[in-house]
Protein backbone atom coordinates (compact mmCIF):
# COMPACT_ATOMS: atom_id res chain seq x y z
CA UNK A 1 0.00 0.00 0.00
CA UNK A 2 2.95 2.37 0.54
CA UNK A 3 3.64 2.77 -3.23
CA UNK A 4 -0.02 3.69 -3.75
CA UNK A 5 0.12 6.36 -1.03
CA UNK A 6 3.36 7.85 -2.37
CA UNK A 7 2.06 7.78 -5.93
CA UNK A 8 -0.96 9.81 -4.82
CA UNK A 9 1.40 12.38 -3.33
CA UNK A 10 3.60 12.55 -6.42
CA UNK A 11 0.49 12.98 -8.59
CA UNK A 12 -0.79 16.03 -6.71
CA UNK A 13 -1.67 19.02 -8.88
CA UNK A 14 -0.04 21.14 -6.13
CA UNK A 15 3.70 20.54 -6.60
CA UNK A 16 5.34 22.71 -3.95
CA UNK A 17 5.61 20.12 -1.18
CA UNK A 18 8.28 18.17 0.68
CA UNK A 19 7.79 14.76 2.26
CA UNK A 20 9.42 12.96 5.16
CA UNK A 21 8.77 9.25 4.76
CA UNK A 22 9.13 7.72 8.22
CA UNK A 23 10.08 4.06 8.41
CA UNK A 24 9.22 2.81 11.91
CA UNK A 25 10.67 -0.67 11.36
CA UNK A 26 14.48 -0.54 11.58
CA UNK A 27 14.71 -3.99 10.01
CA UNK A 28 12.65 -3.13 6.92
CA UNK A 29 14.75 -2.08 3.92
CA UNK A 30 11.81 -1.74 1.51
CA UNK A 31 11.02 1.98 2.11
CA UNK A 32 14.63 2.89 1.25
CA UNK A 33 14.47 0.88 -1.97
CA UNK A 34 11.15 2.50 -2.89
CA UNK A 35 12.44 6.05 -2.32
CA UNK A 36 15.54 5.30 -4.38
CA UNK A 37 13.42 3.91 -7.19
CA UNK A 38 11.15 6.97 -7.19
CA UNK A 39 14.11 9.34 -7.45
CA UNK A 40 12.07 12.34 -6.25
CA UNK A 41 14.25 14.87 -4.41
CA UNK A 42 11.20 16.15 -2.52
CA UNK A 43 11.02 12.87 -0.57
CA UNK A 44 13.38 12.28 2.36
CA UNK A 45 13.56 8.92 4.10
CA UNK A 46 13.74 8.94 7.90
CA UNK A 47 14.67 5.55 9.35
CA UNK A 48 13.92 5.19 13.05
CA UNK A 49 16.66 3.66 15.16
CA UNK A 50 13.99 1.90 17.20
CA UNK A 51 10.31 1.24 16.75
CA UNK A 52 8.36 4.22 18.14
CA UNK A 53 4.85 2.88 17.54
CA UNK A 54 2.06 4.83 15.84
CA UNK A 55 1.59 7.46 18.56
CA UNK A 56 5.29 8.24 18.81
CA UNK A 57 5.68 8.34 15.04
CA UNK A 58 2.63 10.52 14.41
CA UNK A 59 3.75 12.89 17.17
CA UNK A 60 6.93 13.63 15.21
CA UNK A 61 5.02 15.67 12.62
CA UNK A 62 4.06 18.19 15.31
CA UNK A 63 7.65 19.20 16.01
CA UNK A 64 8.60 22.75 14.91
CA UNK A 65 8.48 23.07 11.13
CA UNK A 66 9.48 25.87 8.68
CA UNK A 67 6.69 25.04 6.23
CA UNK A 68 3.28 26.76 6.45
CA UNK A 69 1.28 23.51 6.66
CA UNK A 70 1.78 19.87 7.56
CA UNK A 71 -0.29 16.82 6.65
CA UNK A 72 -0.22 13.16 7.60
CA UNK A 73 -0.62 10.57 4.86
CA UNK A 74 -0.75 7.11 6.39
CA UNK A 75 0.52 4.34 4.15
CA UNK A 76 -2.86 2.60 3.83
CA UNK A 77 -4.69 5.75 2.67
CA UNK A 78 -4.23 7.95 -0.40
CA UNK A 79 -5.15 11.39 -1.69
CA UNK A 80 -7.04 12.45 -4.78
CA UNK A 81 -4.88 14.59 -7.16
CA UNK A 82 -6.57 17.85 -6.08
CA UNK A 83 -6.31 17.26 -2.33
CA UNK A 84 -3.36 19.55 -1.55
CA UNK A 85 -4.30 22.26 -4.04
CA UNK A 86 -7.85 22.49 -2.71
CA UNK A 87 -6.98 22.26 0.97
CA UNK A 88 -4.13 24.79 0.75
CA UNK A 89 -6.43 27.24 -1.04
CA UNK A 90 -9.13 26.87 1.63
CA UNK A 91 -6.66 27.24 4.49
CA UNK A 92 -5.07 30.28 2.82
CA UNK A 93 -8.53 31.81 2.47
CA UNK A 94 -9.22 31.31 6.20
CA UNK A 95 -6.01 32.37 8.00
CA UNK A 96 -7.52 32.04 11.49
CA UNK A 97 -8.17 28.31 11.00
CA UNK A 98 -5.57 25.93 12.45
CA UNK A 99 -6.95 22.56 11.30
CA UNK A 100 -8.91 21.63 8.21
CA UNK A 101 -9.79 18.30 6.67
CA UNK A 102 -11.76 16.86 3.78
CA UNK A 103 -14.26 14.07 3.42
CA UNK A 104 -12.99 10.61 2.46
CA UNK A 105 -14.16 7.81 0.18
CA UNK A 106 -14.41 4.45 1.98
CA UNK A 107 -12.52 1.74 0.08
CA UNK A 108 -12.57 -1.90 1.22
CA UNK A 109 -9.81 -4.45 0.72
CA UNK A 110 -10.87 -7.86 -0.53
CA UNK A 111 -9.04 -11.14 -1.13
CA UNK A 112 -6.09 -11.20 -3.55
CA UNK A 113 -5.43 -7.48 -3.26
CA UNK A 114 -8.70 -6.38 -4.85
CA UNK A 115 -10.01 -3.00 -3.65
CA UNK A 116 -13.67 -2.04 -3.89
CA UNK A 117 -15.16 1.43 -3.75
CA UNK A 118 -18.10 1.13 -1.35
CA UNK A 119 -19.65 4.30 -2.84
CA UNK A 120 -19.85 5.56 0.73
CA UNK A 121 -18.02 8.44 2.37
CA UNK A 122 -16.99 9.08 5.96
CA UNK A 123 -19.38 12.06 6.05
CA UNK A 124 -22.59 12.33 4.01
CA UNK A 125 -21.90 14.21 0.81
CA UNK A 126 -23.87 15.90 -1.94
CA UNK A 127 -22.30 17.60 -4.94
CA UNK A 128 -21.60 21.27 -4.32
CA UNK A 129 -22.02 21.14 -0.54
CA UNK A 130 -20.32 24.20 1.04
CA UNK A 131 -17.47 24.04 3.52
CA UNK A 132 -18.45 23.84 7.18
CA UNK A 133 -16.94 25.32 10.30
CA UNK A 134 -17.28 23.34 13.53
CA UNK A 135 -17.24 25.43 16.67
CA UNK A 136 -16.44 23.90 20.04
CA UNK A 137 -18.23 21.97 21.43
CA UNK A 138 -20.12 19.48 19.29
CA UNK A 139 -21.97 16.84 21.33
CA UNK A 140 -20.17 14.03 19.50
CA UNK A 141 -16.84 15.46 20.68
CA UNK A 142 -17.67 14.37 24.21
CA UNK A 143 -16.00 11.07 23.31
CA UNK A 144 -15.48 11.07 19.53
CA UNK A 145 -13.50 13.08 16.97
CA UNK A 146 -14.65 15.02 13.95
CA UNK A 147 -11.45 15.20 11.91
CA UNK A 148 -9.63 12.42 10.07
CA UNK A 149 -5.84 12.03 10.33
CA UNK A 150 -5.37 11.03 6.72
CA UNK A 151 -7.28 13.96 5.21
CA UNK A 152 -6.15 16.91 7.31
CA UNK A 153 -3.96 19.95 6.85
CA UNK A 154 -2.60 21.73 9.92
CA UNK A 155 -1.20 25.26 10.09
CA UNK A 156 2.24 25.12 11.68
CA UNK A 157 1.62 27.71 14.41
CA UNK A 158 2.38 26.33 17.87
CA UNK A 159 2.36 22.72 16.70
CA UNK A 160 3.79 21.39 19.97
CA UNK A 161 0.42 21.64 21.72
CA UNK A 162 -0.82 18.82 19.45
CA UNK A 163 1.70 16.28 20.75
CA UNK A 164 -0.33 13.74 22.70
CA UNK A 165 0.73 11.35 25.50
CA UNK A 166 2.59 8.26 24.39
CA UNK A 167 0.21 6.11 26.47
CA UNK A 168 -2.70 6.91 24.12
CA UNK A 169 -4.16 3.88 22.33
CA UNK A 170 -3.74 4.03 18.56
CA UNK A 171 -7.49 3.93 17.97
CA UNK A 172 -7.97 7.04 20.14
CA UNK A 173 -5.31 9.26 18.56
CA UNK A 174 -7.80 11.52 16.76
CA UNK A 175 -10.16 11.85 19.73
CA UNK A 176 -7.36 12.81 22.10
CA UNK A 177 -5.54 15.17 19.73
CA UNK A 178 -8.73 17.01 18.79
CA UNK A 179 -9.05 18.22 22.38
CA UNK A 180 -5.90 20.31 21.83
CA UNK A 181 -6.97 21.77 18.47
CA UNK A 182 -8.00 25.43 18.44
CA UNK A 183 -11.52 25.81 17.04
CA UNK A 184 -13.31 26.34 14.77
CA UNK A 185 -12.27 23.43 12.56
CA UNK A 186 -12.72 23.65 8.80
CA UNK A 187 -14.38 20.73 7.00
CA UNK A 188 -14.57 20.31 3.24
CA UNK A 189 -17.46 17.93 2.40
CA UNK A 190 -15.96 16.97 -0.97
CA UNK A 191 -14.15 13.59 -0.66
CA UNK A 192 -10.56 14.39 -1.62
CA UNK A 193 -8.95 11.43 0.14
CA UNK A 194 -9.49 7.69 0.45
CA UNK A 195 -9.86 5.71 3.65
CA UNK A 196 -8.88 2.06 3.47
CA UNK A 197 -10.80 -0.61 5.33
CA UNK A 198 -8.11 -3.29 5.34
CA UNK A 199 -8.40 -7.02 6.00
CA UNK A 200 -5.88 -6.72 8.80
CA UNK A 201 -4.78 -3.75 10.89
CA UNK A 202 -2.04 -2.69 13.26
CA UNK A 203 -4.69 -1.06 15.44
CA UNK A 204 -5.07 -2.70 18.81
CA UNK A 205 -7.67 -5.47 18.83
CA UNK A 206 -7.61 -6.01 22.60
CA UNK A 207 -10.31 -4.33 24.65
CA UNK A 208 -7.90 -3.36 27.42
CA UNK A 209 -7.71 0.40 27.71
CA UNK A 210 -10.79 1.15 25.60
CA UNK A 211 -13.14 1.83 28.52
CA UNK A 212 -10.49 3.88 30.30
CA UNK A 213 -10.04 6.14 27.29
CA UNK A 214 -13.79 6.53 26.82
CA UNK A 215 -14.33 7.37 30.48
CA UNK A 216 -11.58 9.99 30.52
CA UNK A 217 -12.77 11.60 27.29
CA UNK A 218 -16.34 11.87 28.57
CA UNK A 219 -15.41 12.81 32.15
CA UNK A 220 -13.07 15.60 31.06
CA UNK A 221 -15.78 16.96 28.74
CA UNK A 222 -18.44 16.96 31.48
CA UNK A 223 -16.11 18.42 34.11
CA UNK A 224 -15.21 21.34 31.86
CA UNK A 225 -18.71 22.00 30.54
CA UNK A 226 -20.71 21.78 33.78
CA UNK A 227 -23.64 20.52 31.68
CA UNK A 228 -27.32 21.01 32.26
CA UNK A 229 -29.89 18.31 31.72
CA UNK A 230 -30.28 19.35 28.09
CA UNK A 231 -26.67 18.50 27.23
CA UNK A 232 -26.88 15.19 29.10
CA UNK A 233 -29.98 14.33 27.07
CA UNK A 234 -28.15 15.16 23.83
CA UNK A 235 -25.18 13.00 24.82
CA UNK A 236 -27.53 10.05 25.36
CA UNK A 237 -29.15 10.66 21.97
CA UNK A 238 -25.71 10.63 20.35
CA UNK A 239 -24.78 7.39 22.09
CA UNK A 240 -28.02 5.65 21.13
CA UNK A 241 -27.65 6.40 17.43
CA UNK A 242 -24.05 5.13 17.31
CA UNK A 243 -23.41 1.99 15.26
CA UNK A 244 -21.25 0.68 18.09
CA UNK A 245 -23.17 0.44 21.36
CA UNK A 246 -21.97 3.38 23.42
CA UNK A 247 -24.53 3.46 26.20
CA UNK A 248 -22.35 1.17 28.35
CA UNK A 249 -19.69 3.88 28.35
CA UNK A 250 -22.15 6.47 29.67
CA UNK A 251 -23.28 4.22 32.51
CA UNK A 252 -19.70 3.26 33.33
CA UNK A 253 -18.66 6.92 33.46
CA UNK A 254 -21.60 7.75 35.72
CA UNK A 255 -20.57 4.97 38.13
CA UNK A 256 -16.87 5.86 38.01
CA UNK A 257 -17.06 9.62 38.38
CA UNK A 258 -19.23 11.20 41.07
CA UNK A 259 -19.32 14.45 39.06
CA UNK A 260 -20.98 12.58 36.20
CA UNK A 261 -23.77 10.88 38.18
CA UNK A 262 -26.41 12.76 36.16
CA UNK A 263 -25.71 10.37 33.28
CA UNK A 264 -27.27 7.48 35.22
CA UNK A 265 -30.70 9.11 35.44
CA UNK A 266 -31.17 8.77 31.68
CA UNK A 267 -30.30 5.08 31.34
CA UNK A 268 -33.18 2.84 30.28
CA UNK A 269 -33.81 -0.59 31.94
CA UNK A 270 -32.65 -2.47 28.83
CA UNK A 271 -29.46 -0.39 28.78
CA UNK A 272 -28.76 -1.25 32.41
CA UNK A 273 -29.34 -4.92 31.60
CA UNK A 274 -26.93 -4.81 28.65
CA UNK A 275 -24.35 -2.99 30.75
CA UNK A 276 -24.52 -5.46 33.66
CA UNK A 277 -24.30 -8.43 31.32
CA UNK A 278 -21.18 -6.98 29.68
CA UNK A 279 -19.49 -6.31 33.02
CA UNK A 280 -20.31 -9.82 34.24
CA UNK A 281 -18.63 -11.26 31.14
CA UNK A 282 -15.55 -9.02 31.44
CA UNK A 283 -14.99 -8.26 35.15
CA UNK A 284 -11.27 -7.48 34.76
CA UNK A 285 -12.00 -4.82 32.16
CA UNK A 286 -14.55 -3.29 34.53
CA UNK A 287 -12.02 -3.20 37.39
CA UNK A 288 -9.40 -1.63 35.13
CA UNK A 289 -11.91 1.00 34.03
CA UNK A 290 -12.47 1.92 37.67
CA UNK A 291 -8.78 2.82 37.88
CA UNK A 292 -8.69 4.90 34.69
CA UNK A 293 -6.88 7.97 35.97
CA UNK A 294 -4.38 5.97 38.01
CA UNK A 295 -3.55 3.83 34.99
CA UNK A 296 -3.26 6.78 32.58
CA UNK A 297 -2.32 9.85 34.65
CA UNK A 298 -0.54 11.69 31.81
CA UNK A 299 -3.47 11.14 29.47
CA UNK A 300 -5.98 12.34 32.06
CA UNK A 301 -3.95 15.50 32.66
CA UNK A 302 -3.75 16.19 28.91
CA UNK A 303 -7.49 15.71 28.38
CA UNK A 304 -8.50 17.64 31.47
CA UNK A 305 -6.24 20.61 30.67
CA UNK A 306 -7.02 20.88 26.97
CA UNK A 307 -10.75 20.29 27.29
CA UNK A 308 -10.95 23.06 29.87
CA UNK A 309 -9.00 25.33 27.50
CA UNK A 310 -11.47 24.68 24.67
CA UNK A 311 -14.40 25.69 26.87
CA UNK A 312 -12.53 28.75 28.13
CA UNK A 313 -11.87 29.79 24.52
CA UNK A 314 -15.58 29.38 23.78
CA UNK A 315 -16.57 31.46 26.83
CA UNK A 316 -14.02 34.11 25.87
CA UNK A 317 -15.53 34.41 22.40
CA UNK A 318 -18.97 34.81 23.93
Amino acid sequence: MLPRALASLCNQTFKDWVCELHNDDPADSYPAALVKDLGDSRITLVNHERNLGPVGTFNLIFNPCPNPYIGLLEDDNWWEPEFLQTMVAEMDAHPLITVGWSNMHIIEEGPNGVWTDTKRTVWPWTEGAPIKFFEWPQISQSWQALHSNGAMLVRTNNLEVLIIPQSTRQDFIEQVRERAMPHPLLFLPEPLANFSVTLSSARLSQREGVSEHQIMLLSSFLHASNPGDGMITEIWKEARKSKVRSTDMLILTGIYDSRCRALLRHARPEEWFGFLRAQFRHPILFLNAMRSRRRYPELWHFLSLNTRMRFEEKDGQC
